[in-house]
């Protein structure tokens, strides 16, 4: 089973979109196409004028078939029943939003409700962090803010006693906070910079550079790593590089420390370079076409040069990635 095929099953048995969107590693750009493209299949699956392309079509297609038809309906097409009524409603009638619409509206108003709630476990603060939809390239101070749950203290923070049998070394408690911001940051759909985890720590942004430089086997998702910015670049080449060399999704999250759905948004640029590429784009029109930067690009057309061949497999398509069942 595919992983878009996954999380619709999901969806139709009423998992929430918060729960779907964490398990499958999926953004929530991603989930809201993936119930559009879904929602718009199932109509013409229900009016019997539709032919499957394609693996992910087919086990859409068997899905759907496999639903009640008056299940599939409420959830698709007619307005929920937990919906009706006050706020939803009005929403729904102001707007003109179709329930698939307004349920993912309804999840990530709750997830924000939940986010800036007063009942946090001690320990814990709202950061605002640079939104993951921003841009490489875009000023900070023209960037969108997005509130993000930190863990500031956590017990497992401190060695253990046959780690450091002083319990003076800080490098080690550094470099766990460090991940687990980041990690946190990133889990809430923002990414931080140097100088938030300098503000977070109370260190030199110089001196939290130099700790993560000296932990190659970790990959730390910040902003630069993520967006195609400074030495972020070095990171997606090393997982093209590997993917090129034909080591699997899941070999490459190994090596690299880095989330399955980085490696596939990663592959999918990659990808689009390439067919761009074969289409005659020079690079500013890529850069323009894919919106990364012009050092990004340039750096993906050198790994097709380098990697050019009828042995090298370049990718023609999305990657997709199974996912088994809960």
């Amino acid at each position: 089973m595919l992983r878009s095929t996954w999380a619709m099953a999901r969806y139709l048995e009423g998992s929430s979109l918060q729960e779907i969107r964490r398990t499958a590693a999926l953004s929530w750009e991603r989930l809201r196409d993936l119930l559009a493209r879904f929602a718009g299949l199932a109509t013409q699956v229900l009016a019997g004028n539709f032919q499957a392309q394609g693996s992910e079509e087919a086990e859409w297609v068997e899905l759907i078939r496999s639903t009640p038809r008056d299940k599939l309906k409420q959830l698709l097409y007619e307005p929920l029943s937990r919906e009706r009524g006050g706020t939803w409603a009005e929403l729904e009638a102001d707007f003109a939003l179709s329930p698939v619409k307004l349920r993912a509206l309804r999840e990530i108003l709750e997830e924000l409700s939940t986010t800036l709630s007063e009942q946090r476990p001690d320990g814990e603060v709202i950061y605002w962090a640079v939104s993951s939809r921003e841009p490489a390239g875009k000023p900070l101070e023209a960037c969108q803010l997005v509130p993000v749950r930190l863990t500031l203290w956590d017990p497992q923070d401190m060695p253990s006693s046959e780690e450091d049998r002083d319990l003076n070394r800080l490098s080690g408690v550094k470099l766990k906070k460090v991940l687990r911001y980041a990690t946190q940051a990133k889990e809430g759909g923002g990414y931080l910079t140097y100088a938030d985890l300098g503000y977070l720590l109370g260190i030199h942004t110089e001196a939290i550079r130099g700790l993560i430089g000296r932990t190659s086997a970790v990959v730390v998702p910040l902003r630069g790593v993520e967006c195609d910015i400074g030495r972020g670049v070095t990171h997606r080449k090393k997982i093209i590089e590997l993917y090129l060399e034909m080591h699997t999704e899941t070999e490459i999250v190994a090596r690299t420390g880095h989330s399955y759905e980085s490696v596939e948004n990663y592959i999918k640029e990659f990808a689009a370079v390439v067919v761009l590429s074969e289409r005659g784009l020079p690079p500013p029109l890529i850069r323009r076409v894919t919106g990364r930067s012009m050092k990004l690009v340039k750096t993906y057309l050198e790994l097709i040069r380098e990697h050019s061949g009828p042995r090298v497999r370049l990718p023609a398509a999305s990657p997709k990635k199974s996912l088994p069942g809960p």
